[in-house]
């Protein structure tokens, strides 16, 4: 008789696997903070027990509390799916909402067993944490959320709720554009000035005492800037936990003196010179067409880092030699200035790069075709014997607003840096033929640029560019020079004629 074999014990790789899938399950980790979320509003009414553990009384208003909890969260979670679904998709992203919206609620159970004043709200603090990582709306959405529930219990007065709710939305507003950290405090500092007011204000309609109502606007002026340093002190654990890149890391990332940044400037310093430009092209356009100029200007730092393995192939490097091209074939100098994009990547990985910013170094060429060397290998070789597919970039095409104004400054800046004394209409001439080169060819395709957008790029681009390449006044002693450059032209004309 045949026996059938016994099940293979599963191998601790799966099971690792296994288990990492299941930690990375949406599901999973809503019922986990249904559950934690429940506990903790349960422990903060400490009403409920008071009731006799084992009664009806306590069960009904276990499963009720269990209800509303649960009823909050789903209606956030459909949020999410139907309006931000790249954050409803990455597990990161929901990990990070969990930790930021149980940890409130465990401080503000702390806050009620020490003793601190209730009118003190760390509410904003949500507001402001959510707002640098993810985005207004959904800071907005989950301070609403885990702030609800909140109206159940007794001791919290209904007048802190709301300051902390309005205050909320002061502070994700004021750090809506951050440039450096000092900018948190100030959101701190506007916030707990906007409860004050908001407490003076309301104060008559909950508390009667004048000195309880002074009080009272006192505490929550303090919840503002309390709430700042609750954010700055959280915020670079947070962003080593989740790994999601905030605009802190960003400004981080643009100092100079960052490895990668030092490398390019020693090593390519025509590259360097490029890639500033093209962060302050790209980062007025996107100021003007609502995209992320910060991002955009910390990308285009380093699309071109992997220039720096062989910087004197590239133009912008080749000051006072030879071009290394003029002794290897098209194909060979296609393939060496092709791969910059790859070392470049490799270059990020080995940096630790965001990928947000790690990928502007594939997307700023999408898959654009090599032209030069590709007409060069087609006049050698003819036609029929050339491939474009060997003289084209890897891609991927940029699927951003951001990646997509950096490959649009990068042709335009290395484009108008050829002209040898460009005019205004040269000038826009060649913005406008470079950008429609790259709709064309299908370049922008995945990127959410509309018509609107690209206009608005293009103007940008142009008073940039007319700014940087004016017309400046020549001075006597470049007048004489000039002239007399002329005049041995001239003599020189005259004698060749005669000879």
């Amino acid at each position: 008789m045949e026996t059938v074999p016994s099940a293979l014990p599963m191998q601790p790789g799966a099971l690792v696997r296994q288990l990492k899938l299941l930690l990375m399950s949406s599901g999973w980790l809503g019922g986990l903070s249904w559950a934690i979320a429940t506990i903790l509003y349960l422990f903060l009414n400490s009403s409920w027990f008071a009731i006799s553990p084992m009664s009806w009384q306590t069960i009904v208003s276990e499963v009720a509390v269990a209800g509303l909890v649960g009823g909050v969260l789903l209606m956030f979670a459909v949020y999410l799916s139907r309006y931000e679904p790249e954050i409803a998709s990455s597990a990161r992203h929901l990990y990070l909402l969990a930790v930021v919206l149980l940890g409130f609620l465990a401080i503000l159970l702390l806050t009620r067993t020490i003793g601190i004043p209730t009118a003190i709200s760390p509410i904003p603090a949500v507001g402001m944490l959510l707002a640098l990582f993810l985005n207004w709306r959904v800071a907005i959405g989950g301070t609403l959320a885990v702030a609800l529930p909140l109206d159940l219990v007794p001791w919290l007065e209904p007048s802190s709720l709301l300051l902390g709710l309005a205050g909320t939305c002061v502070a994700v507003y004021s750090v809506r554009r951050v440039r450096e950290r000092m900018d948190v405090g100030r959101a701190g500092i506007w916030t707990g000035l906007a409860m004050a007011i908001g407490s003076a204000i309301t104060g008559p309609l909950f508390i009667y005492e004048p000195r309880a109502w002074m009080l009272s606007a006192l505490w929550s002026a303090v919840s503002g800037p309390a709430s700042a340093i609750l954010v700055s002190g959280l915020l670079p654990y947070l962003e080593r936990l989740t790994g999601i890149t905030t605009a802190f890391t960003l400004l981080e990332l643009a100092n100079p003196g960052q490895p990668l940044l030092r490398q390019l400037l020693l090593k390519a310093p025509g590259t360097y010179h490029h890639s500033i430009l093209v962060g302050n092209l790209g980062e007025a356009a996107a100021d003007e067409i609502g995209a992320d100029p910060l991002l955009v200007r910390v990308g285009a730092y380093y699309h071109d880092i992997g220039k720096t393995k062989r910087p004197y192939f590239f133009i912008e490097n080749q000051i006072g030699i030879d071009s290394q091209h003029d002794n290897i074939s098209p194909r060979l100098s296609s393939l060496v200035i092709t791969a910059h994009v790859r070392e470049g990547i490799e270059l990020a990985r080995q940096y630790r790069l965001p990928k947000p910013v790690a990928d502007f170094i594939p997307m700023h060429h999408g898959c654009s075709l090599v032209t030069y060397f590709y007409q060069q290998a087609v006049q050698a070789e003819g036609s029929q014997e050339v491939s474009e597919e060997h003289f084209r970039y890897a891609g991927p095409r940029p699927n951003t607003k951001e990646t997509g104004i950096v490959m649009l400054a990068d042709g335009v800046e290395a484009t108008i840096r050829t002209l040898t004394k460009p005019v205004p209409e040269q000038i826009e001439a060649n913005i406008r033929r470079i950008v429609n080169k790259r709709i064309d060819e299908g370049e922008l395709s995945n990127a959410p640029l509309t018509l609107q957008d690209i206009e608005r790029i293009i103007q940008s681009f142009n008073r940039i560019l007319h700014g940087l390449y004016h017309q400046r006044i020549e001075y006597p002693d470049q007048l004489l020079e000039r002239e007399e450059k002329a005049r041995k032209e001239e003599r020189r004309r005259l004698g060749g004629i005669s000879r």
